[in-house]
């Protein structure tokens, strides 16, 4: 569909975010914010802070220009959760003591020694 969603419609900050990779939206990025105002969604690729190498979804072949083409649109409802989820998953990845906790390394001996080598690479060999 193309649709460029930029930072400028601020009254539809409900519907997107702040966090997009463009300046301006085109005019199936007006199309994709109406759709999602009336259907009640949120456009959620463009809520949540990321790198510009993680917004980027097509990309010139030449490597010039780079655009922010495909969104996801998500029911408001489940925004809450998807940022809820997220924060979560950061507190989990940079809490380094939970690591000293001997449950936690205990628990995790396990997990490993539960499945062998070549069940982690299942989906990999695909037998």
């Amino acid at each position: 569909m193309n649709a460029k969603i930029g930072k400028e419609n601020e009254y539809n900050m409900g519907t997107i975010g702040r966090h997009s990779a463009h300046e301006e939206t085109n005019e199936n990025g007006e199309f994709v914010i109406n759709f999602a105002t009336s259907k009640n969604m949120v456009v959620c690729s463009t809520c949540y802070p990321h790198r510009n190498i993680c917004r980027i979804t097509w990309m010139s072949p030449d490597g010039t220009t780079s655009k922010q083409i495909d969104n996801l649109l998500f029911d408001k409802r489940c925004r809450i959760n998807s940022k809820t989820q997220q924060e979560r998953q950061k507190q989990e990845k940079f809490d380094i003591s939970k690591l000293k906790e001997p449950s936690y390394q205990k628990r995790l001996k396990e997990k490993v020694e539960k499945t062998s080598r070549k069940e982690q690479w299942k989906f990999v060999y695909r037998d």
